[in-house]
């Protein structure tokens, strides 16, 4: 694979010409401190209401930023964004955290000890990490076994590979490089050595000037850089992959790192407006025919196992596919085994959100803190309760009629389908259901526990009544031969949570599209779709009556989790 170029003229290499190490970038940018005026302040104001910032970072990511600063300018010609020059992800990182900087441009993830500043990160792009070679040397695929012994010294002629008898010249990049970092991750490892004699290059640009004039030589280097220098460097295949954008975007390609700015504190002002911009369509296509893959902000929101997956799908997906389009965030759905495993995943983090009934919110909120963006208004109610029922030719009428019988739960983190049941069986003198009852079960969600007491395979169970009556606009059974024999207190209806740790930016963007979907005749189409007719603004008073019955029955949400860790 080549990447041509016609009509440039090439820089000359230079070996000596080395770039300044990150010390050098940081005493670069102390000294353009004095240029920013107002540093760690609010951008510049500029006549007839624009601004400015200033803005720096790597040098890898610093084409695609400038094309997407210059087309940011086309649509807003009085604001304006300053580059200084560029010094590395680590000068992008100080700059921001000291107040030089506005904006950073980084190609790689903080360290530990740039944690410490509590920088927001926004990832935007992904670029390919690709192995090339001089055109002499003609061979165009390798495997990783043969790039990790060229590069450890175990294979030191071209012949050895089918290509000429030519001494490999090996080009490497300082650990400290955001391509031999990414390298170290993916194909070289952590304890891998790379032979003593090989050719160090501190720029990006000096790797790509080698491998046009260095006979023999094999090195790696950013596939959009090369795009944007149109530069003529024969890429290798490696396992017989293509470094393609297209392959990227498949993640078929495996070698590649992140691109991402980095500022101090909520966006504001131009760097909201920038980002925004930088998370828009146009600003995608931008990216995406410069070479590299776009990375967009992504929320990963979980579906608890309420219903069937068939009807959480028709319900869900087009909900969560408005909130993408409408806010520029992608949203990547995962699917839970259990309610026990949905709460696990997320007090771990593993995913940032999900629709949450009562007890799974209270259960999450005390071991890692929840926001609810907005709960569902359903049938003109924003609350639901449990119903514990069973069948009328049953001869059942009351609980002491259940002794000796089959019950069926939902799962231990349920408000309706377990605590409702739990707290009415102990209100009634019931302390210990196992021995009350012949047989307890754990159908595993609200629709399974309707159906188990229809299909006699329970005499009796407790569901979401929002549940039962979904179940009951399919199946006239419900009406028809299930009887009620109790109800719960009402609490909030499944709210969208997510993380408290999540970006501010994110819940604030999907909670405004999600309390304003009835005023858009599309989002009004969903909400009829996901059978609700709006979503409401939800606080932690709201669940006060969940705490009510969690007090009665006394359980600690805080060590409930422990207690009951791998049942369902």
């Amino acid at each position: 694979m080549w990447l041509n170029t016609k009509g440039r003229r090439r820089r000359p290499f230079c070996p000596a010409r080395r770039a300044r190490a990150p010390g050098g970038a940081l005493l670069l940018l102390t000294a353009l401190a004095i240029l920013h005026v107002g540093c760690g302040n609010p951008p510049v104001s500029l006549p007839n209401g624009k601004e400015a910032i200033t803005i720096g970072g790597s040098a890898s990511p610093a084409p695609i930023v400038k094309a997407l600063v210059r087309a940011y300018g086309q649509k807003h010609p009085g604001d304006k964004i300053q580059f200084l020059p560029d010094v590395h992800s680590t000068g992008g990182i100080l700059g921001v955290a000291d107040g030089t900087l506005d904006m950073g441009f980084v190609s790689r993830a903080l360290t530990p000890e740039e944690d410490r500043y509590a920088l927001l990160r926004y990832p935007f792009a992904l670029d390919i990490v690709v192995f090339a070679t001089h055109p002499g040397v003609q061979v165009a695929e390798l495997s990783t076994r043969e790039v990790l012994d060229i590069y450890s010294g175990k294979i030191s002629n071209w012949k050895e590979l089918g290509g000429p008898d030519l001494a490999v010249v090996v080009l490497d990049r300082p650990e400290h490089s955001s391509a031999k970092q990414a390298l170290r991750q993916s194909l070289f490892g952590e304890d891998f050595s790379c032979r003593p004699d090989a050719l160090v290059l501190e720029r990006v640009n000096q790797m790509d000037d080698a491998l046009q004039t260095i006979t023999g030589s094999i090195g790696y280097t950013s596939y959009s850089n090369l795009f944007a220098r149109k530069f003529d460097i024969p890429l290798l295949r490696l396992d017989g992959t293509l470094p393609t954008v297209w392959n990227l975007e498949r993640r078929i390609s495996k070698t590649y790192r992140q691109y991402a700015f980095v500022i101090k504190g909520r966006p504001e002002h131009l760097v909201k407006r920038f980002l925004k911009f930088v998370y828009s369509q146009t600003a995608q296509e931008i990216i995406r025919t410069n070479g590299l893959v776009p990375e967009r902000r992504k929320v990963t929101i979980a579906f608890a196992p309420e219903i069937n997956l068939m009807e959480q799908e028709t319900r869900y997906i087009p909900l969560f596919n408005y909130l993408h389009r409408k806010s520029g965030i992608f949203i990547d759905m995962k699917y839970s085994a259990s309610y026990s495993h949905l709460i696990q995943d997320l007090v771990a983090k593993r995913f940032d959100g999900a629709l949450l009934g009562s007890f799974a919110y209270g259960l999450i909120n005390e071991q890692a803190p929840l926001e609810v963006l907005g709960r569902p208004v359903i049938n003109g109610q924003s609350f639901y309760t449990g119903i514990l029922f069973v069948r009328k030719d049953s001869g059942i009428r009351n609980l002491e009629d259940l002794r000796g019988k089959t019950f069926s739960f939902v799962d231990r983190a349920t408000t309706a389908g377990y605590l409702f049941p739990l707290l009415y069986f102990k209100q009634h003198g019931i302390t210990a259901p196992e021995d009350f009852f012949e047989k307890t079960l754990f159908s595993g969600s609200h629709d399974a526990s309707i159906m188990a007491v229809l299909n006699g395979q329970a005499d009796a169970a407790a569901a979401k009544d929002l549940v039962v009556m979904r179940v009951g606009e399919k199946d006239v059974r419900v009406a028809l031969e299930l009887l009620m024999l109790a109800t719960s207190l009402p609490v909030p209806t499944n709210g969208l949570c997510v993380n408290q740790s999540l970006d501010w930016d994110l819940q604030e963007d999907l909670q405004k599209v999600l309390l304003g979907m009835e005023e858009d005749p599309e989002g009004r189409q969903v909400l009829k779709r996901f059978g609700a007719e709006r979503f409401l603004p939800t606080t932690h008073r709201d669940y006060q009556n969940l705490y009510v019955m969690l007090k009665e029955l006394g359980i600690d949400p805080a060590t409930y989790l422990s207690r009951h860790k791998g049942t369902p």
